[in-house]
Order: C-alpha cells, then structure tokens, then sequence
C-alpha cells in the first residue's frame, strides 16, 4: 500500500523563516493544487491532503475542490508553527476549532492530523483523542520519534520510515529527499519498503512543483532555500512516473 500525501502549506511556513513579510507574495497555491489534482485524476489516484487551517481561511474553494474530487483531507494545525512552542490546551482549542472548520468547509468528516514538521509531543495524543482524531501522522524516522513513548491510546500511527540496510538509514520519502534522489532507485527503495513494512507514506508540498527561481534571490538561510527549493526542476516528471508505477490511497477510506 503506497500513501501519498500532500501537506497544504503555504512556501514561507517553515520554521526556519522568522519574518512574515513573504505573505505580500504569490504562493501559487491553486495553480500547484489543481496540477496536482489534475495528475492524481489522470493516473486514478487517491491522497490526504493535511491542511493548515490559515490555507482553509484564504481558500475555503480550493478545499472543498480537493474534497469534490474523493480525495481525504486532514488536519495539518492552523499556522504550522512548532508544537514545542505551543502549550497542550492552546493546541487542544485549536485543534477543535479548525478540525470543526475545516469539514464544515469541505463537507467531509476529518479523522487525520500530522504536526507541523513533525513535531511530535509527549502531549500529543491526549489532544488528539480529545478532538476524536482517529489516526496521526506526525512521526518521521529522520526526526528518532522512536524514542518517544508508545502509543497506549485508540489512534492509529503512520509512520513515515526511512530506508534501512545494515547500518544506514537514508530519508526518501519527501522534500529534498524525494526530490533529490534518482526515480530508478526511488522507485527500489518504495518497492522494498512495501514489503518490508507493508506500506510506504510518500509526502510533499504544493511548493516543490512550481518554478521558485524568483524565490531564490530573496536574502534567505542558505539551508532553507536548499532543502525547500533545490532539485525542483524535475520533479514534476517524477511525481507523474510515481503515479504511474503505483497506485497511491488515502490514509482514512
């Protein structure tokens, strides 16, 4: 079972960008979501889309479009900003409010959440259970969530694994990683995590398919612009060889 994913956040979300100035910019937002529906349709695929509720607040049509065309969506918080930074009942209301939001918004039932770039919590599923979330998808292998705590509670997990041989553990499933390494041994690696584990959660941004060269030339950490805009050249020919060479669902049918 191959998931893919979607987290619909805008390009200046990362925690790595202090200033707010980018909002005045174009963040292509519906251009990047109708390809991406386009592709998706084309190849009869399905996917989850985790949404930032400040994204359902600026394009409350674009979200029920994603709805309208089957596919899952989830919650992504409000403004992705770090969970470590923010207390267990300032999250619990916003997770409320902004899950109720949203479906009221999409017309469908939300029983997904990930965390802002992966910021997993020890507090995390108290809220979650709370809000009646039925599944989490904020653990990721290149951040050792394994070292968290086991889940006692009535939420399922998906995790997002790394490739594993021997010794190494090497990230694959999103962002630079996706983007950077070849598709021939992208393609090895889903295939033998597929088996491995018996699912295989591939994830990305609207941003990674539109042409951000004029981002580039902001005065931007050095490390932000390589892991959120290097290698975007091709990756919209390798998403569509994904979509073509496997059958992608949603998390919550």
């Amino acid at each position: 079972m191959i998931y893919f994913s979607i987290d619909l956040e805008f390009w200046y979300n990362s925690p790595l960008l202090k200033k707010t100035i980018y909002k005045e910019y174009p963040d292509y937002m519906e251009e990047t979501v109708d390809f991406l529906l386009k592709k998706l349709k084309n190849t009869n695929n399905k996917a989850t889309f985790f949404v930032l509720g400040s994204v359902c607040e600026k394009y409350p049509k674009l979200i029920r479009k994603i709805a309208l065309h089957g596919h899952e969506i989830a919650f992504h918080s409000y403004d992705h900003k770090l969970l470590n930074n923010k207390d267990k009942d300032e999250y619990y209301k916003e997770c409320l409010y902004w899950k109720n939001e949203i479906e009221r918004v999409s017309g469908k039932k939300v029983y997904g959440h990930r965390a802002p770039a992966w910021s997993y919590t020890n507090w995390l599923y108290d809220v979650l259970e709370k809000c009646d979330f039925k599944y989490d998808s904020s653990k990721n292998e290149l951040r050792f969530h394994k070292a968290f705590k086991e889940n006692k509670y009535n939420i399922k997990e998906y995790i997002v694994r790394n490739f594993g041989f021997g010794y190494f553990s090497i990230p694959f499933a999103g962002s630079i990683f996706f983007r950077i390494i070849p598709y021939f041994i992208l393609r090895f690696i889903i295939k033998y995590n597929e088996k491995k584990f018996k699912n295989v959660i591939i994830y990305t941004h609207p941003w990674e398919f539109f042409d951000s060269s004029w981002i580039k030339s902001f005065k931007l950490p050095v490390f932000f612009k390589l892991y959120n805009f290097s290698f975007i050249k091709n990756n919209r020919k390798k998403l569509n060889k994904l979509l073509l060479d496997f059958k992608t669902e949603s998390f919550y049918k």
